[in-house]
């Protein structure tokens, strides 16, 4: 596994435990906002989603993310 790889996994494992604790307390502050209830709970199903997608393609390395990914950097 390449150096790359152990970031992006520390990264997306990082993010993914940050969603777990938003969806479990439903109190969380982000950027200076207090972020309560539901609105917390789906900013931590989000961020849920965005580390499991990084960590997946650190240790699978899915071509699909790269393809979403060079997708979203083209010029609009």
């Amino acid at each position: 596994m390449s150096i790359v790889n152990v970031v992006l996994l520390i990264f997306g494992l990082g993010t993914c435990a940050r969603g777990v604790y938003a969806l479990v307390k439903q109190d969380v502050s982000e950027d200076n906002e207090r972020i309560v209830g539901r609105a917390a709970a789906r900013h931590g199903a989000i961020l849920v989603a965005i580390g499991l997608a990084v960590a997946s393609h650190a240790v699978f390395q899915w071509p699909w993310i790269t393809a979403l990914v060079d997708w979203v950097r083209q010029p609009g």
